[in-house]
Protein backbone atom coordinates (compact mmCIF):
# COMPACT_ATOMS: atom_id res chain seq x y z
CA UNK A 1 0.00 0.00 0.00
CA UNK A 2 1.27 3.45 -0.94
CA UNK A 3 1.26 5.85 2.05
CA UNK A 4 2.55 8.91 0.16
CA UNK A 5 0.09 11.76 0.60
CA UNK A 6 0.14 14.36 -2.13
CA UNK A 7 -0.25 18.08 -1.57
CA UNK A 8 -1.63 20.87 -3.72
CA UNK A 9 -3.20 24.34 -3.67
CA UNK A 10 -6.85 25.06 -4.33
CA UNK A 11 -6.11 27.24 -7.38
CA UNK A 12 -4.26 24.40 -9.11
CA UNK A 13 -6.96 21.91 -8.12
CA UNK A 14 -9.65 24.13 -9.64
CA UNK A 15 -7.70 24.26 -12.88
CA UNK A 16 -7.29 20.47 -12.91
CA UNK A 17 -11.02 19.91 -12.23
CA UNK A 18 -11.97 22.21 -15.13
CA UNK A 19 -9.31 20.70 -17.40
CA UNK A 20 -10.49 17.14 -16.71
CA UNK A 21 -14.06 18.19 -17.57
CA UNK A 22 -12.87 19.47 -20.98
CA UNK A 23 -13.91 22.99 -20.02
CA UNK A 24 -10.43 24.34 -20.63
CA UNK A 25 -9.45 24.58 -24.32
CA UNK A 26 -7.96 21.27 -25.46
CA UNK A 27 -6.45 19.88 -28.62
CA UNK A 28 -9.05 18.14 -30.77
CA UNK A 29 -6.91 17.99 -33.91
CA UNK A 30 -6.23 14.27 -33.48
CA UNK A 31 -9.87 13.32 -34.09
CA UNK A 32 -11.25 12.39 -37.49
CA UNK A 33 -14.72 13.86 -36.97
CA UNK A 34 -16.87 15.89 -34.59
CA UNK A 35 -18.66 12.62 -33.79
CA UNK A 36 -15.39 11.17 -32.51
CA UNK A 37 -14.92 14.26 -30.35
CA UNK A 38 -18.41 13.91 -28.86
CA UNK A 39 -17.83 10.23 -28.14
CA UNK A 40 -14.48 10.92 -26.45
CA UNK A 41 -15.91 13.69 -24.28
CA UNK A 42 -18.76 11.50 -23.04
CA UNK A 43 -16.33 8.67 -22.31
CA UNK A 44 -14.04 11.04 -20.39
CA UNK A 45 -16.72 12.82 -18.34
CA UNK A 46 -18.68 9.52 -18.01
CA UNK A 47 -22.23 10.76 -18.66
CA UNK A 48 -24.50 13.55 -19.83
CA UNK A 49 -27.61 14.23 -17.78
CA UNK A 50 -30.70 14.43 -20.00
CA UNK A 51 -33.38 16.96 -19.10
CA UNK A 52 -36.35 17.83 -21.35
CA UNK A 53 -36.68 21.53 -20.35
CA UNK A 54 -36.06 23.72 -23.39
CA UNK A 55 -36.14 27.23 -21.92
CA UNK A 56 -32.83 27.77 -23.74
CA UNK A 57 -32.01 24.31 -25.11
CA UNK A 58 -32.05 20.84 -23.62
CA UNK A 59 -29.40 20.44 -20.95
CA UNK A 60 -27.40 17.61 -22.56
CA UNK A 61 -26.99 19.70 -25.71
CA UNK A 62 -25.84 22.65 -23.61
CA UNK A 63 -23.34 20.51 -21.71
CA UNK A 64 -21.73 19.43 -24.97
CA UNK A 65 -21.88 22.95 -26.43
CA UNK A 66 -19.98 24.32 -23.41
CA UNK A 67 -17.12 21.99 -24.34
CA UNK A 68 -17.03 21.99 -28.16
CA UNK A 69 -19.10 24.97 -29.27
CA UNK A 70 -21.92 24.76 -31.83
CA UNK A 71 -22.47 21.21 -33.06
CA UNK A 72 -25.05 19.29 -35.07
CA UNK A 73 -27.49 17.58 -32.74
CA UNK A 74 -28.13 14.90 -35.38
CA UNK A 75 -24.51 13.79 -34.92
CA UNK A 76 -25.20 13.05 -31.27
CA UNK A 77 -28.40 11.18 -32.17
CA UNK A 78 -26.53 9.14 -34.80
CA UNK A 79 -23.94 8.10 -32.21
CA UNK A 80 -26.71 6.85 -29.92
CA UNK A 81 -29.40 5.41 -32.16
CA UNK A 82 -27.61 4.42 -35.37
CA UNK A 83 -23.97 3.72 -34.60
CA UNK A 84 -24.67 2.52 -31.02
CA UNK A 85 -21.42 4.07 -29.77
CA UNK A 86 -23.39 5.79 -27.01
CA UNK A 87 -26.34 4.59 -24.94
CA UNK A 88 -29.34 6.40 -23.49
CA UNK A 89 -30.52 4.93 -20.21
CA UNK A 90 -31.81 5.88 -16.79
CA UNK A 91 -28.78 5.22 -14.56
CA UNK A 92 -30.02 7.18 -11.55
CA UNK A 93 -31.22 10.05 -13.70
CA UNK A 94 -31.81 10.03 -17.45
CA UNK A 95 -28.34 9.89 -19.01
CA UNK A 96 -26.29 9.39 -22.12
CA UNK A 97 -23.30 7.15 -21.43
CA UNK A 98 -20.64 5.39 -23.49
CA UNK A 99 -21.39 1.95 -24.95
CA UNK A 100 -18.43 0.71 -22.90
CA UNK A 101 -20.87 0.76 -19.96
CA UNK A 102 -23.56 -1.35 -21.66
CA UNK A 103 -22.74 -4.55 -19.70
CA UNK A 104 -23.26 -2.56 -16.48
CA UNK A 105 -26.59 -1.29 -17.82
CA UNK A 106 -27.67 -4.87 -18.56
CA UNK A 107 -26.60 -5.82 -15.03
CA UNK A 108 -28.70 -2.92 -13.67
CA UNK A 109 -31.70 -4.08 -15.71
CA UNK A 110 -31.44 -7.55 -14.18
CA UNK A 111 -31.34 -5.98 -10.70
CA UNK A 112 -34.33 -3.78 -11.59
CA UNK A 113 -36.26 -6.94 -12.43
CA UNK A 114 -35.28 -8.54 -9.14
CA UNK A 115 -36.51 -5.52 -7.15
CA UNK A 116 -40.24 -6.07 -7.48
CA UNK A 117 -40.38 -6.22 -11.26
CA UNK A 118 -41.79 -9.74 -11.30
CA UNK A 119 -45.01 -8.66 -9.57
CA UNK A 120 -45.44 -5.79 -12.03
CA UNK A 121 -44.87 -8.07 -15.01
CA UNK A 122 -47.25 -10.74 -13.68
CA UNK A 123 -50.01 -8.29 -12.80
CA UNK A 124 -49.89 -6.63 -16.21
CA UNK A 125 -49.13 -9.61 -18.42
CA UNK A 126 -51.85 -8.87 -20.99
CA UNK A 127 -51.10 -5.12 -21.23
CA UNK A 128 -47.41 -5.86 -21.63
CA UNK A 129 -48.02 -8.50 -24.30
CA UNK A 130 -50.29 -6.10 -26.23
CA UNK A 131 -47.71 -3.31 -25.99
CA UNK A 132 -44.83 -5.49 -27.15
CA UNK A 133 -46.94 -6.87 -30.01
CA UNK A 134 -47.77 -3.33 -31.15
CA UNK A 135 -44.11 -2.25 -30.99
CA UNK A 136 -42.90 -5.32 -32.87
CA UNK A 137 -45.60 -4.87 -35.50
CA UNK A 138 -44.72 -1.24 -36.16
CA UNK A 139 -40.96 -1.62 -35.46
CA UNK A 140 -41.13 1.67 -33.56
CA UNK A 141 -43.81 3.81 -31.97
CA UNK A 142 -44.27 7.14 -30.16
CA UNK A 143 -46.15 7.14 -26.86
CA UNK A 144 -48.63 9.69 -28.24
CA UNK A 145 -49.66 7.08 -30.82
CA UNK A 146 -50.78 4.77 -28.00
CA UNK A 147 -54.01 4.78 -26.01
CA UNK A 148 -53.88 5.14 -22.25
CA UNK A 149 -52.98 1.97 -20.37
CA UNK A 150 -54.39 1.26 -16.91
CA UNK A 151 -51.98 -1.11 -15.15
CA UNK A 152 -53.39 -3.27 -12.39
CA UNK A 153 -51.96 -3.99 -8.97
CA UNK A 154 -48.60 -2.25 -8.79
CA UNK A 155 -48.90 1.51 -8.50
CA UNK A 156 -47.16 3.64 -11.11
CA UNK A 157 -46.28 7.18 -10.07
CA UNK A 158 -44.51 10.05 -11.76
CA UNK A 159 -44.10 13.81 -11.95
CA UNK A 160 -47.12 16.04 -12.42
CA UNK A 161 -49.88 14.89 -14.76
CA UNK A 162 -47.77 12.65 -16.94
CA UNK A 163 -49.75 10.19 -19.03
CA UNK A 164 -50.08 6.72 -17.55
CA UNK A 165 -48.91 5.19 -20.82
CA UNK A 166 -45.60 7.08 -20.53
CA UNK A 167 -45.02 5.76 -17.02
CA UNK A 168 -45.98 2.27 -18.16
CA UNK A 169 -43.48 2.43 -21.03
CA UNK A 170 -40.75 3.69 -18.73
CA UNK A 171 -41.28 0.74 -16.38
CA UNK A 172 -40.89 -1.63 -19.31
CA UNK A 173 -37.79 0.33 -20.34
CA UNK A 174 -36.16 0.05 -16.91
CA UNK A 175 -36.67 -3.71 -17.12
CA UNK A 176 -35.24 -4.11 -20.61
CA UNK A 177 -38.49 -5.08 -22.37
CA UNK A 178 -38.39 -2.07 -24.71
CA UNK A 179 -35.77 0.48 -25.69
CA UNK A 180 -35.42 4.08 -26.84
CA UNK A 181 -34.50 3.56 -30.49
CA UNK A 182 -34.58 7.19 -31.59
CA UNK A 183 -36.00 10.67 -31.16
CA UNK A 184 -38.40 12.49 -33.46
CA UNK A 185 -38.06 16.12 -34.56
CA UNK A 186 -39.66 17.23 -31.31
CA UNK A 187 -37.16 15.14 -29.32
CA UNK A 188 -39.93 12.72 -28.28
CA UNK A 189 -38.81 9.17 -27.53
CA UNK A 190 -39.31 6.54 -30.21
CA UNK A 191 -39.87 3.15 -28.59
CA UNK A 192 -38.79 -0.13 -30.13
CA UNK A 193 -37.38 -3.52 -29.29
CA UNK A 194 -34.05 -3.56 -27.38
CA UNK A 195 -30.90 -4.41 -29.36
CA UNK A 196 -30.23 -7.27 -26.95
CA UNK A 197 -32.15 -9.94 -25.04
CA UNK A 198 -31.80 -9.69 -21.28
CA UNK A 199 -33.24 -13.20 -20.86
CA UNK A 200 -30.17 -14.62 -22.59
CA UNK A 201 -27.69 -12.19 -21.00
CA UNK A 202 -25.22 -14.04 -18.82
CA UNK A 203 -23.19 -11.59 -16.80
CA UNK A 204 -19.70 -12.67 -15.87
CA UNK A 205 -19.07 -11.65 -12.27
CA UNK A 206 -15.36 -11.05 -12.84
CA UNK A 207 -16.10 -8.94 -15.91
CA UNK A 208 -18.73 -6.89 -14.05
CA UNK A 209 -16.30 -6.25 -11.18
CA UNK A 210 -13.58 -5.24 -13.62
CA UNK A 211 -15.90 -2.82 -15.43
CA UNK A 212 -17.17 -1.39 -12.14
CA UNK A 213 -13.61 -0.78 -10.96
CA UNK A 214 -12.80 0.85 -14.28
CA UNK A 215 -15.88 3.06 -13.92
CA UNK A 216 -14.71 4.21 -10.46
CA UNK A 217 -11.31 5.08 -11.95
CA UNK A 218 -12.91 6.97 -14.85
CA UNK A 219 -15.11 8.85 -12.36
CA UNK A 220 -12.08 9.82 -10.27
CA UNK A 221 -10.28 11.08 -13.38
CA UNK A 222 -13.37 12.91 -14.68
CA UNK A 223 -13.67 14.78 -11.39
CA UNK A 224 -9.95 15.60 -11.21
CA UNK A 225 -10.12 15.18 -7.47
CA UNK A 226 -12.87 14.27 -5.03
CA UNK A 227 -13.86 12.60 -1.80
CA UNK A 228 -14.83 8.94 -1.76
CA UNK A 229 -18.50 9.94 -1.65
CA UNK A 230 -18.16 12.25 -4.64
CA UNK A 231 -16.28 9.70 -6.72
CA UNK A 232 -18.66 6.81 -6.00
CA UNK A 233 -21.79 8.91 -6.57
CA UNK A 234 -20.57 10.62 -9.74
CA UNK A 235 -21.70 7.74 -11.98
CA UNK A 236 -24.70 5.84 -10.64
CA UNK A 237 -24.07 2.47 -12.29
CA UNK A 238 -22.84 -0.34 -10.05
CA UNK A 239 -23.74 -1.74 -6.64
CA UNK A 240 -23.03 0.63 -3.72
CA UNK A 241 -21.42 -1.97 -1.42
CA UNK A 242 -19.35 -3.39 -4.28
CA UNK A 243 -18.12 0.07 -5.23
CA UNK A 244 -17.12 0.77 -1.63
CA UNK A 245 -15.02 -2.41 -1.58
CA UNK A 246 -13.45 -1.77 -4.97
CA UNK A 247 -12.60 1.81 -4.01
CA UNK A 248 -10.77 0.53 -0.93
CA UNK A 249 -8.82 -1.87 -3.18
CA UNK A 250 -7.82 1.00 -5.49
CA UNK A 251 -6.59 3.06 -2.54
CA UNK A 252 -4.70 0.11 -1.12
CA UNK A 253 -3.02 -0.53 -4.49
CA UNK A 254 -2.04 3.14 -4.82
CA UNK A 255 -4.19 3.65 -7.93
CA UNK A 256 -6.14 6.31 -6.06
CA UNK A 257 -4.09 8.49 -3.72
CA UNK A 258 -4.92 10.79 -0.84
CA UNK A 259 -4.28 14.47 -1.42
CA UNK A 260 -4.21 17.46 0.92
CA UNK A 261 -5.51 20.68 -0.61
CA UNK A 262 -4.62 24.06 0.87
CA UNK A 263 -7.70 26.26 0.92
CA UNK A 264 -10.30 23.50 1.37
CA UNK A 265 -12.15 23.13 4.62
CA UNK A 266 -13.48 19.59 4.65
CA UNK A 267 -13.67 16.76 7.14
CA UNK A 268 -13.59 14.23 4.31
CA UNK A 269 -10.41 12.86 2.75
CA UNK A 270 -9.80 13.94 -0.85
CA UNK A 271 -8.33 11.68 -3.52
CA UNK A 272 -6.72 11.86 -6.95
CA UNK A 273 -6.10 9.09 -9.48
CA UNK A 274 -2.42 8.40 -10.00
CA UNK A 275 -2.81 8.67 -13.82
CA UNK A 276 -3.51 12.40 -13.57
CA UNK A 277 -1.01 13.37 -10.87
CA UNK A 278 1.41 14.46 -13.61
CA UNK A 279 -1.33 16.61 -15.14
CA UNK A 280 -1.70 18.35 -11.78
CA UNK A 281 2.06 18.93 -11.66
CA UNK A 282 1.98 20.36 -15.21
CA UNK A 283 -1.33 22.20 -14.91
CA UNK A 284 0.13 25.65 -15.52
CA UNK A 285 1.51 24.42 -18.87
CA UNK A 286 -1.73 22.65 -19.83
CA UNK A 287 -4.07 25.38 -18.64
CA UNK A 288 -5.62 27.97 -20.96
CA UNK A 289 -7.99 30.68 -19.78
CA UNK A 290 -11.47 30.80 -21.25
CA UNK A 291 -15.02 31.88 -20.53
CA UNK A 292 -17.80 29.25 -20.58
CA UNK A 293 -21.52 29.38 -19.89
CA UNK A 294 -22.75 26.19 -18.22
CA UNK A 295 -26.03 24.32 -18.18
CA UNK A 296 -27.43 24.20 -14.62
CA UNK A 297 -27.21 20.41 -15.06
CA UNK A 298 -23.55 20.48 -16.15
CA UNK A 299 -21.32 17.73 -14.74
CA UNK A 300 -19.15 20.35 -13.05
CA UNK A 301 -22.17 21.42 -10.97
CA UNK A 302 -23.90 18.10 -10.15
CA UNK A 303 -22.79 18.08 -6.53
CA UNK A 304 -23.76 21.42 -4.98
CA UNK A 305 -21.75 20.80 -1.82
CA UNK A 306 -18.63 19.99 -3.86
CA UNK A 307 -19.16 23.09 -6.05
CA UNK A 308 -19.39 25.25 -2.93
CA UNK A 309 -16.25 23.67 -1.44
CA UNK A 310 -14.13 24.03 -4.58
CA UNK A 311 -15.48 27.27 -6.05
CA UNK A 312 -17.35 29.00 -3.21
CA UNK A 313 -20.37 29.05 -5.52
CA UNK A 314 -23.99 28.11 -4.75
CA UNK A 315 -25.15 26.16 -7.81
CA UNK A 316 -28.76 25.96 -6.66
CA UNK A 317 -31.29 25.65 -9.49
CA UNK A 318 -34.40 27.81 -9.07
CA UNK A 319 -36.72 26.15 -11.60
CA UNK A 320 -38.79 24.69 -8.77
CA UNK A 321 -38.63 27.79 -6.55
CA UNK A 322 -41.73 30.04 -6.54
CA UNK A 323 -41.23 32.96 -8.91
CA UNK A 324 -41.36 35.62 -6.19
CA UNK A 325 -38.63 33.82 -4.24
CA UNK A 326 -36.16 33.40 -7.10
CA UNK A 327 -32.90 35.30 -6.78
CA UNK A 328 -31.27 34.54 -10.14
CA UNK A 329 -34.07 33.38 -12.45
CA UNK A 330 -35.92 30.29 -13.68
CA UNK A 331 -33.01 28.89 -15.74
CA UNK A 332 -29.88 30.74 -14.68
CA UNK A 333 -26.66 29.46 -16.25
CA UNK A 334 -23.40 29.79 -14.27
CA UNK A 335 -20.48 31.63 -15.88
CA UNK A 336 -17.02 30.07 -15.70
CA UNK A 337 -14.21 32.56 -16.26
CA UNK A 338 -10.47 32.02 -15.83
CA UNK A 339 -10.88 29.12 -13.43
CA UNK A 340 -13.65 30.58 -11.28
CA UNK A 341 -17.44 30.57 -11.23
CA UNK A 342 -18.00 34.32 -11.34
CA UNK A 343 -21.74 34.77 -11.80
CA UNK A 344 -24.88 33.76 -13.65
CA UNK A 345 -26.85 34.84 -16.67
CA UNK A 346 -30.43 33.93 -17.47
CA UNK A 347 -30.87 33.36 -21.22
CA UNK A 348 -34.15 32.56 -22.93
CA UNK A 349 -34.58 31.52 -26.55
CA UNK A 350 -37.67 32.94 -28.25
CA UNK A 351 -38.04 30.52 -31.15
CA UNK A 352 -40.89 32.39 -32.79
CA UNK A 353 -38.82 35.55 -33.31
CA UNK A 354 -35.47 33.66 -33.39
CA UNK A 355 -34.25 35.95 -30.61
CA UNK A 356 -31.81 34.92 -27.86
CA UNK A 357 -32.61 37.09 -24.87
CA UNK A 358 -30.36 37.61 -21.85
CA UNK A 359 -32.91 38.49 -19.20
CA UNK A 360 -30.52 39.05 -16.29
CA UNK A 361 -26.86 39.09 -15.30
CA UNK A 362 -25.83 38.40 -11.70
CA UNK A 363 -22.07 38.66 -11.09
CA UNK A 364 -20.67 37.32 -7.83
CA UNK A 365 -19.86 40.26 -5.55
CA UNK A 366 -16.39 38.94 -4.69
CA UNK A 367 -15.17 39.14 -8.32
CA UNK A 368 -14.55 42.24 -10.38
CA UNK A 369 -16.64 42.58 -13.53
CA UNK A 370 -14.01 43.41 -16.13
CA UNK A 371 -14.38 44.24 -19.79
CA UNK A 372 -12.56 40.94 -20.47
CA UNK A 373 -15.27 39.03 -18.61
CA UNK A 374 -18.04 40.84 -20.49
CA UNK A 375 -16.34 40.20 -23.85
CA UNK A 376 -15.97 36.54 -22.95
CA UNK A 377 -19.65 36.20 -22.01
CA UNK A 378 -20.82 38.03 -25.13
CA UNK A 379 -18.63 35.78 -27.28
CA UNK A 380 -20.19 32.69 -25.68
CA UNK A 381 -23.69 34.13 -26.12
CA UNK A 382 -22.91 34.57 -29.82
CA UNK A 383 -21.71 30.95 -29.99
CA UNK A 384 -24.86 29.75 -28.23
CA UNK A 385 -27.02 31.78 -30.58
CA UNK A 386 -25.31 30.19 -33.56
CA UNK A 387 -26.21 26.71 -32.31
CA UNK A 388 -29.80 27.77 -31.55
CA UNK A 389 -30.27 29.49 -34.91
CA UNK A 390 -30.75 32.95 -33.35
CA UNK A 391 -31.02 35.87 -35.74
CA UNK A 392 -31.35 38.57 -33.07
CA UNK A 393 -29.96 39.15 -29.59
CA UNK A 394 -31.27 41.14 -26.65
CA UNK A 395 -28.71 41.70 -23.89
CA UNK A 396 -29.43 42.85 -20.36
CA UNK A 397 -28.56 46.52 -19.90
CA UNK A 398 -25.70 45.76 -17.48
CA UNK A 399 -23.60 44.42 -20.38
CA UNK A 400 -23.55 47.77 -22.17
CA UNK A 401 -21.86 49.57 -19.28
CA UNK A 402 -18.65 47.69 -20.09
CA UNK A 403 -18.57 48.25 -23.84
CA UNK A 404 -15.18 49.53 -24.98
Amino acid sequence: MSTDKLHSHLEDIRKLVIYRQHLSPWNSNNFNSSGDIIEQIIYDICHLQVDPVRYVERSHFLTLWSRIGPFKIDELFDLIYKEKRLVEFYTSFASIVHAFDLPLIKYKIINNRKRGADSFLKENRKEIADTLKMIRGKQSILSREMLEIEPSGTTITGWGNERTVNLFLERLYFHGNIWITGRDNGNQKIWGSPPFKIASYQNNTKSILKLTKKLIERSAMALGTGTKRQILQYHQLGNKDTKERLFAELVHAGEVKEIEIDGIKSRETWYIHRNIVQELNDIDKLWKHRTAILSPFDNLLHDRKRTMTLFGFDARLEMYVPKDKRKYGYYSMPVLHNGRLVGRIEPKMDRNSRTLKIISFHPEKKYEVTSGLIKGIVSEISSLGKMLGAEKYELHQSFYAFES
